[in-house]
Formats: structure tokens, C-alpha cells, sequence
């Protein structure tokens, strides 16, 4: 629902015109949100079998989203001038597109562990929220004043940092209730760590 408010006015009520890059990049994430969505109730409804034959569609998807993060943002960084802060966006970028990744390969290598494969699949979730809450913080929280006391960069102001403070809230209560309830190995702490790490590389 986020996703959607947060590319309504800039994509999805003018898609036409657009580069077909930017149209697979959508169709990928669209695609993977349905499936965690999909998922996430057919195990509720304990519906399991059918849960294992529509997870084959993750094998394809999931590669496809880092891919098409990867293709789009070597597409824009041909057609603008490379600045400072489009440096950084464009490292930002491909740190985001491993990230998930990353997150994809662990789930996927853990799915005989369901409680380990269902909490990598929610950090796949955890890394989209940077891209959405970033529009959204611009379009609707912050002033004027706000942004003149975020830090810059390249001469252009770091607006994605609440974005990333909020993935790191996110990550901290999730490992808070991982340490009370879970009994498998921990996930969400290294995990916090990882987002760290990729975040502060570019």
C-alpha cells in the first residue's frame, strides 16, 4: 500500500512514455511483493502444499528484482551527468541490488527451515523500504526546516537517512522479538550488521 502512494504520481499514473526498463523494474517488484503477500497467507491458511509449488516463482522473481535494480540504474546513470551525489546514488544502488540478493539466496538456502526461510524473506521486504519511504518522507514529512538540519551529500541533502533509521527501528524490534521468541539460530541480528554494512559502504 506504501509502494503504491509512494510511485503514484510519478509512475503509475503516467506510465506511457517511459523507458521499458523502468516498466520491468515494476513489473519485478510488483511481482515479488504478491508472491511474500500470497505466501504469507497460504501459510497462514496452512495451505503448505501450495505454498512449495508457488515458491518455485521465487527462483525466477528474485534474481529478476536485483537484475532489474542493477539494468535501471546503469540505464540513468548513462543519461545524467555523474555529480557527487549521483556517485553515491549509483553505488547506493547496486549495494541495494546485492543486498536483496543476498537476503533472496539466504531464504532460499534455509527453506527447508521454515521460520529461518520466513524471516530472510522479510528482510527481502526490509530492503524496499529505503526506495518507497524516501518518496513518501519527501512528498508528505519533510519541511524546509527538516531538511536543512539533514546532512549532504555531493551539495545535495541526505533525504533517504530517515528512511535508513527507519529500516534500522524495523530490524532492531524484529531482533528484539527474535531473541524472545525464537528458538532456531538468530537472523535478524547479523542481519542488522549486513544492512549496516551495505549501507555505509557507498
Amino acid at each position: 500500500m506504501f509502494a503504491i502512494v509512494a510511485f503514484w504520481p510519478r509512475y503509475l499514473v503516467q506510465p506511457s512514455g517511459k523507458d521499458i526498463r523502468f516498466h520491468i523494474h515494476a513489473a519485478a517488484m510488483g511481482a515479488w511483493c504478491a508472491l511474500l503477500i500470497t505466501q504469507s497467507f497460504l501459510i497462514r491458511a496452512g495451505n503448505r502444499s501450495l505454498h512449495r509449488r508457488l515458491g518455485q516463482l521465487a527462483y525466477l522473481v528474485g534474481p529478476a528484482v536485483s537484475l532489474s535494480i542493477l539494468v535501471l540504474n546503469h540505464h540513468q546513470s548513462q543519461t545524467r551527468e555523474i555529480t557527487d551525489f549521483r556517485l553515491w546514488l549509483f553505488t547506493s544502488n547496486i549495494g541495494d541490488g546485492v543486498l536483496f540478493f543476498v537476503c533472496w539466496a539466504l531464504a532460499m538456502m534455509h527453506r527447508e527451515t521454515p521460520a529461518v526461510h520466513a524471516r530472510y524473506m522479510i528482510c527481502t521486504a526490509v530492503t524496499f523500504i529505503p526506495p518507497v519511504f524516501d518518496r513518501l518522507f519527501l512528498r508528505y514529512a519533510l519541511t524546509s526546516q527538516t531538511r536543512n538540519i539533514l546532512p549532504t551529500v555531493g551539495g545535495q541533502t541526505f533525504t533517504i537517512l530517515p528512511s535508513f533509521v527507519m529500516v534500522f527501528g524495523v530490524l532492531a524490534v524484529l531482533a528484539w522479538w527474535d531473541t524472545r521468541t525464537a528458538k532456531q539460530p538468530p537472523v535478524f541480528q547479523p542481519m542488522f550488521v549486513v544492512f549496516a554494512i551495505f549501507y555505509a559502504a557507498p
